[in-house]
């Protein structure tokens, strides 16, 4: 009897322990989200209302410098009106701004050089109350100078937007009875709600004429308790527009509906046609104008707010009035906007805490936001476009805006595949599936279209990451697909390799790397000479990518094959090459053998940082980086790198000093894995942590201007939430590299094994004081690597940390070390493959 007592009293202690090691789920994440944070000062965040994944994106479009995502809230920039379409934290040109809308309290004429409306772009420039500004997941508030109020909530292919006119309907009725003594047609009372709708321009102005119809037509919206019987007018539309990184044409087609309308008329540039229905064939601006009835608006059914609805499509306007009435059945009426607003902020705390659990303890509201509002980037694009692809019909998911997978693979799908595995399963088959269709892998994608290609073919370094933590684990015919889309991106030249796959690998074949000159950049259509170094260094990490999958489908002699490729790298490794003291560094060769020199320090913040981008042309051999920097990049390798820069001595002084003089850049992608890789030397761990907490508190805020870089489609916010659980991603592998929790415990549940994997802390401050792993264990076992492996993830567990001053035994020993092919990691029969 005593013998069963004392059992249930340990079975009720462990249950009471496991409760307690359960983390209470925050209930509202979005509430710390600032959509906001990063919309200046380069990092193009996209500021408006979006459903996670949602195609479509409405937001401001500012009349400024560096306006890539519409919205640049400087406090003084003016707006050219409300467009559909945005991406997030895109470099280069202005990406997309299509479907544009600007409410005005204004007189109308046919001509916009005697009206008091203005309908042009240039012309129709509108001052914003910046202060006025509300902003969060599925939701944006601003106020025009002239006294119009908009709010707008977006689903996920359609938005609606509630215009109030109250306020300058209320101005121009007091400035009426002040003028009473004028002329009739200056009076103020002539003034008249009106909305202007431009279909036919974007951010960078490459609206065409293929293609391109508005037409218009009417319905009447049964009454409902919340909104009368209302007639509607539907504008449908269809324009031609290019692509901001890539080639080629896509159109877009909106469905507007809107109610209220007393009367419309279309205008090209600066002259209006009243009462036209239609336009076709049209080159340069052009949409329509609807002036509102302002009694009907006025009345107590709408107290002077109008509600519009949109939906955007990239296959049909059928399409698109399909999923504006479906997503938002309940127009009219003004209380849809937060019907949307509801159901879209619901998403996003879903998808904010389903899988992910993070103590509060120890966090300012300022952590909070920080974190939550990077974690909400993560997951803005890519765009879901399943069922409305207008490249292919297929049954398999598709998603848009991969732009580019040489920035988001490195981060922002490794987190998608630990917290959001059955979305990142849906983007792989999206990614297999344009191979199918199309012939080859896509490195770049946006607006449908294929993007110019960056650094490697990066598909296989996505592809290996989610295939050695499980995504679609048991479907061999999709892995073999995927596998065969590799080894043609590896072994067949494309007509265009400037857009997909690679170039010069005949030279490659021949000569171990890729180099400078014809050979090696061949001149074909759409293809972009120059970086041949850190080609050559990306290709074999994308063919170590492909043997780590040949090796998880049973190919040995694959395997062997492209492990041996994966080497290639180290042929550019010239011993004669001297910086600041170092030597040793990858440079670029010529095809007879000899050496190009190129600066080492040459790209990074210290010495000509715009020197390496895309449109550079031959002459530049490192793509957005320094050679300092790209010479610690063979991360199936490391070993191999740490030996030929000397030791891990002499490795940890060279890694502090290219951060030290500047000579890497935190604000580029590559950068990330570049802080961390001080794991890989004996006795690095320290040096890793110091680096990634002062970047972090030097970098990164929740300012307007709190990010160091682009976002690049959430890279920047993936990478701050990476840094606050304390690992980072070797993107490609099942491996992480540790440094120090910003959070106090964690807990990730598995979605596809159901498993949860705990982190505690013991000692824990912020970084403070105590930023050092002292002691660790890993489900009660010591431990003492400065890395863990996916598996711990997929088969749940408890990583207990003593955090300290100064840090214990965690990667002083070389077996402490993340695995390396020269060193026996990352076998063929490994235990556990991608570790």
């Amino acid at each position: 009897m005593r013998s069963d007592l004392l059992k249930w009293f340990v079975l009720l202690a462990n249950l009471a322990q496991a409760v307690r090691a359960a983390l209470p789920p925050t209930k509202d994440p979005a509430s710390y989200v600032d959509t906001l944070i990063g919309t200046l000062n380069g990092g193009n965040v996209f500021a408006g209302p979006s459903a996670p994944f949602g195609s479509i994106k409405p937001g401001l479009d500012s009349d400024a410098p560096n306006n890539q995502a519409g919205f640049v809230p400087d406090g003084h920039s003016p707006i050219f009106g409300i467009s559909a379409l945005h991406d997030d934290g895109t470099g280069g040109r202005a990406s997309l701004g299509m479907s544009s809308l600007l409410p005005q309290y204004c007189q109308l004429d046919i001509n916009e050089a005697t009206s008091g409306c203005k309908w042009t772009r240039h012309a129709r420039r509108a001052d914003i109350k910046h202060s006025s500004v509300k902003s969060t997941p599925g939701e944006f508030h601003f106020s025009l100078q002239s006294g119009v109020d908009v709010s707008m909530a977006a689903s996920d292919h359609a938005a609606v937007y509630n215009i109030d006119f109250s306020d300058a309907i209320e101005r121009g009725s007091w400035r009426s009875s002040r003028s009473a003594t004028e002329e009739p047609s200056k009076r103020a009372n002539n003034l008249e709600p009106v909305l202007v709708f431009d279909y036919m321009t974007d951010l960078q102005n490459s609206g065409r004429s293929p293609n391109n119809s508005l037409t218009t037509s009417s319905f009447v919206l049964p009454a409902t308790s919340d909104s009368p019987a209302t007639e509607v007018t539907r504008i449908e539309t269809s324009a031609t527009f290019s692509p901001s990184f890539g080639v080629g044409q896509f159109t877009v087609y909106t469905c507007l509906d809107v109610p209220l309308v007393r009367a419309m008329g279309t205008y090209e540039m600066d002259k209006s046609s009243p009462d036209a229905k239609d336009l076709t064939d049209v080159y340069g601006e052009a949409g329509v104008i609807l002036t509102i009835d302002q009694d009907r608006l006025s009345s107590a059914d709408f107290a002077g707010t109008l509600p519009v609805r949109i939906g955007i499509s990239w296959t049909s306007t059928r399409a698109a009035c399909n999923y504006a009435s479906a997503e938002i059945p309940t127009f009219p009426s003004t209380k849809s906007l937060s019907t949307v607003a509801l159901a879209t902020r619901s998403k996003w705390n879903a998808l904010l805490s389903d899988t992910l659990t993070i103590s509060h303890d120890g966090l300012t509201p300022d952590d909070l936001t920080l974190f939550y509002s990077s974690l909400y980037r993560t997951f803005l694009s890519p765009n879901n476009v399943t069922g409305d692809n207008p490249r292919f019909s297929t049954t398999e998911p598709s998603y848009d805006s991969l732009y580019c997978i040489w920035d988001s693979a490195r981060t922002v799908h490794p987190l998608w595949t630990l917290l959001a595995p059955g979305v990142q399963a849906e983007v792989v088959r999206s990614v297999v599936e344009i191979y199918r269709k199309e012939g080859w892998l896509p490195d770049c994608r946006m607006s449908t279209l294929q993007g110019f290609t960056q650094g490697g073919s990066n598909a296989e370094m996505l592809l290996s990451d989610s295939f050695v933590k499980g995504i679609l684990r048991g479907d061999r015919g999709f892995w073999e697909d995927a596998l065969e889309g590799m080894l043609k991106d590896a072994q067949i030249e494309p007509p265009s390799w400037g857009l997909v796959g690679r170039g010069g690998i005949e030279a490659r074949r021949a000569l171990g790397y890729v180099p400078r000159g014809e050979w090696g950049s061949p001149e074909k259509p759409g293809a972009t000479p120059g970086r041949t170094a850190s080609r050559t260094i990306e290709y074999a990490y994308n063919d170590f990518s492909i043997a780590l999958v040949s090796a998880g489908l049973s190919h040995p002699t694959l395997y062997t094959s492209y492990r041996v490729l994966s080497n290639d790298t180290f042929n550019l490794w010239n011993t004669s090459i001297a910086s600041d003291n170092f030597t040793g560094f990858l440079q670029a060769r010529n095809e007879d053998g000899s050496w190009a020199y190129q600066d080492p320090r040459r790209c990074s913040p210290a010495l000509e940082p715009f020197g390496c981008f895309l449109d550079r042309g031959e002459g530049h051999d490192f793509y957005e980086a320094s050679s300092w920097q790209y010479s610690f990049f063979a991360p199936h390798d490391m070993a191999q790198v740490v030996e030929l820069m000397g030791g891990s001595k002499r490795f940890v002084e060279r890694y502090k000093h290219m951060w030290s003089m500047g000579y890497a850049d935190i604000g580029d992608e590559p950068g990330f894995l570049a802080a961390y890789s001080a794991n890989f030397a004996v006795g690095g761990y320290r040096h890793t942590v110091d680096l990634v907490v002062k970047l972090m508190r030097e970098k990164f805020s929740t300012s307007k201007a709190g990010l160091p870089g682009n976002d690049d489609v959430g890279a920047m916010g993936s990478f701050i939430v990476w840094t606050h659980l304390g690992m980072f991603p070797v993107a490609g592998t099942g491996v992480y590299l540790l440094s120090t929790p910003l959070i106090s415990a964690y807990e990730v549940r598995n979605a596809i094994t159901g498993k949860v994997f705990r982190l505690k802390t013991r000692g824990w401050d912020g970084a403070r004081r105590n930023k050092y792993i002292r002691e660790a264990w890993l489900d009660g076992e010591k431990y003492t690597r400065n890395w863990l492996c996916h598996s711990v993830f997929e088969r749940g567990g408890v990583l207990e940390l003593v955090l300290g001053e100064n840090p214990g035994e965690m990667g002083s020993r070389e077996e402490d070390l993340p695995p390396s092919l020269s060193t026996g990691g990352f076998g063929y029969d490994s235990a556990v493959l991608g570790c």
